[in-house]
């Protein structure tokens, strides 16, 4: 699967695994503070809204 389906019902949002990948990879090296916080939170208290 290459993409991530959103929760919105509106719209076909999708996130691509790629984007992901590169927005994290971006986080990590211009703002690794909040990476790391993302990094060690659970799942259920973070979350990327399109």
């Amino acid at each position: 699967m290459d993409s991530i389906q959103t929760n919105s019902h509106k719209l076909d949002n999708y996130i691509l695994k790629s984007n992901l990948w590169k927005f994290f990879k971006t986080l990590r090296a211009q703002a690794n503070p909040i990476y790391c916080l993302l990094v060690s939170s659970p799942i259920s208290y973070a979350w990327i809204t399109i």
